[in-house]
């Protein structure tokens, strides 16, 4: 090797050294070295986690010189998100003593259910550590441990809404991207949590380490900054835009605003027909209470107007735009701005009634063979308590509660002889069908699926069970024996199918689909090996109607903001009750059990269970007791 040979290769490794130095882990290392033990900071992991939530702040703890741990239930690895797979330090019963919890987000439930072992954990190293940083809707499993009662907090924007119904008594603080309650400190979303541990690091250290940490990392931290994304108008869109399946969209035109205006216009893909999409919007838009300017008019999609509320009390209007484009792609424009005096429309309606979360809840019913009991789905005392599946008496008395294996259940239905129960139990995409005998027991799972599996209905003879299911990419009817065994798939559309019924009389089920571009769902038979597909209500234009059948198989029930009677044959449809969520026949046909709603003057719904005559006269409320 020459001489300038040898004198370059040192400089490289010279210079290698420098940076691994500078821009590596250690390189806060000319920081004082503490003479106390550095500060322990632990991390829960679970399947879903999302990655910035918690890396965010391992980076800037780390960096501070603390010593980071993570953990999930078991100690196994987990999946976040985006599918990176990540091994925990420890399980949640091994791990020890830490002085900062961060609690991030990602697939958190709301409402944690009955024994969730994270909840458990939380509230038990909550009382040993010096402070609990919650990031992004993380902050709903410190709402389920009981730690937010009394006390300010935020979250990722979009979930705002959400946590004021999840956590009635907590304040939830719309512009401020930390907040900190002394032990509880909460973070909004994503890149909060950096400024949520920045923020903890000047608590404990001081100012100038966390100056110091950010600078490191390169990032731009600003404790007082006016950014919070919140405030920015296009939070108001997000709800809107949450289609299933999700769009793949090219944002190749305009996505840009301020505080009082957002303009989005983008060329999307999407395997359904135009007319889905706008039928999802409408039913997306209705759900956030936003309302069209010419209320009672057909929408035009080419240029459709609306106005809506935000949470402080503000109009805005709106303008949006879904056409088919060229090249198989829709446009999708919306705008929302800031109104300045009265907004034509915003009042056509005397009482526009936005979705609420009261308590009670009830949300599905179903009578047991003989008519001497109902069962049914609800949330009665708080939302904490999750959904649980509860047995009364037909004239109202005798209420209990099954255990479900401390899992949130819903859609009780009995079988044929009276003597089991099927439901469907767990969260999002882990549902599964579950069975349980009415005299008590536990649960027997019937289905083992990662995908949703669920709403289950038996055939007349007890033999079979129908359900719907995501596991082939989107929901589709199925049907099994009794037992789990031999699951068969009986529907297979692009569409979503779901919500099944099996006929009184074992050779039809009825469905929900949005099918063949239809303008909302529609109600299909089937027959139980697949064939024979008909169509029987016609542009349903909302999601889940829960078709029901009358015991003698010439009528169906179906719920559409309200409770509906339609012939098998499609003819005679005609409105029971004004507000409704589910119905169920009696038996022998002579009464309808319903979850209903109704409205007060402010708009809220308050939920019920009543018994109507067939001719939808109101004979008796059930539940809750006056």
């Amino acid at each position: 090797m020459s001489l300038i040979s040898r004198v370059v290769e040192t400089s490289f490794r010279s210079l290698a050294c420098v940076l691994l130095v500078l821009c590596g882990p250690g390189a806060y290392a000319t920081a004082p070295v503490d003479a106390d033990p550095p500060m322990s900071v632990g991390i829960l992991l679970f399947e879903g986690v999302q990655i910035i939530d918690f890396t965010g702040p391992y980076e800037v703890f780390g960096q501070a010189g603390m010593e980071v741990w993570t953990a999930s239930a078991d100690g196994e690895p987990i999946t976040t998100h985006m599918g990176l797979r990540v091994t925990p330090t420890y399980a949640l019963d091994e791990t020890p003593r830490a002085d900062i919890l961060v609690i991030p987000g990602g697939n958190v439930p709301h409402v944690a259910p009955d024994g969730d072992p994270r909840v458990s954990w939380i509230r038990e190293r909550a009382g040993e550590a010096e402070a609990v940083l919650s990031v992004c809707n993380g902050v709903f499993f410190l709402s389920s441990a009981g730690l937010l009662e009394g006390q300010r907090a935020t979250t990722y924007a979009p979930m705002l809404d959400h946590l004021e119904m999840a956590a009635p008594n907590v304040e939830v603080v719309a512009d401020e991207r930390v907040v900190d309650n002394g032990k509880v400190v909460t973070a909004g979303g994503l890149s909060a949590g950096i400024d949520g541990a920045l923020h903890l690091v000047s608590r404990f250290l001081g100012e100038p380490r966390a100056r110091a940490v950010a600078n490191n990392m390169e990032y731009d931290w600003q404790p007082d900054r006016a950014y919070n994304r919140a405030s920015l108008a296009d939070v108001h869109i997000q709800g809107v835009l949450d289609f299933s399946p999700p769009l793949t969209r090219r944002v190749d035109e305009v996505y840009e605003g301020s505080e009082s205006e957002w303009r989005l216009r983008w060329r999307v893909r999407w395997p359904r027909p135009v007319a889905e999409l706008q039928r999802q919007f409408a039913a997306l838009a209705e759900g956030a209470a936003w309302q069209p300017t010419n209320v009672g008019d057909a929408i035009d999609w080419r240029d459709s107007n609306w106005v809506f509320k935000d949470r402080a009390g503000r109009t805005w209007g709106s303008r949006v735009e879904i056409t088919a484009a060229p090249e198989g792609e829709i446009l999708l424009a919306v705008e929302v701005h800031l109104a300045e005096g009265p907004v034509p429309g915003l009042d056509a309606k005397p009482c526009e009634p936005r979705w609420t979360f009261p308590v009670p809840f009830y949300q599905s019913v179903a009578w047991s063979p003989d008519g001497s009991r109902l069962a049914f789905a609800a949330v009665t005392t708080s939302w904490e308590e999750g959904y649980g599946i509860f047995l009364v008496d037909s004239d109202g008395s005798n209420l209990t509660r099954l255990e479900t294996g401390g899992q949130p259940a819903l859609y009780p239905v009995f079988s044929p002889d009276g003597s089991r129960i099927a439901f469907t139990a767990g969260r999002d995409r882990d549902s599964d069908v579950y069975v349980l005998e009415v005299d008590g027991g536990e649960p027997a799972r019937l289905t083992d699926h990662e995908a949703a599996d669920g709403y289950p209905s038996w055939s007349p003879d007890g033999a079979r069970l129908a359900f719907h299911s995501t596991r082939d990419g989107n929901y589709e009817l199925y049907v099994m024996n009794a037992d789990g065994s031999g699951v068969v798939r009986i529907t297979d559309h692009p569409a979503d199918d779901y919500n099944p019924a099996w006929s009184p009389d074992g050779r039809s089920i009825a469905f929900d689909s949005n099918r063949d571009g239809a303008e909302g769902d529609e109600i299909y038979v089937v027959s139980p090996d697949g064939s024979g597909l008909a169509p029987v209500v016609e542009k349903v234009v909302e999601e889940g109607v829960f078709p029901t059948w009358s015991p003698d198989g010439k009528e169906i029930l179906f719920a559409l903001d309200g409770l509906w009677a339609v012939a098998a044959d499609g003819s005679g449809r005609r409105r029971l009750l004004e507000h409704a969520v589910y119905g169920a026949w009696s038996p022998d046909g002579s009464t309808i059990a319903v979850a209903a709603k109704a409205y007060d003057q402010d708009c809220k719904d308050h939920h019920s269970l009543v018994l109507l005559d067939p001719d939808g006269t109101v004979r008796k409320k059930l539940l809750p007791a006056e």
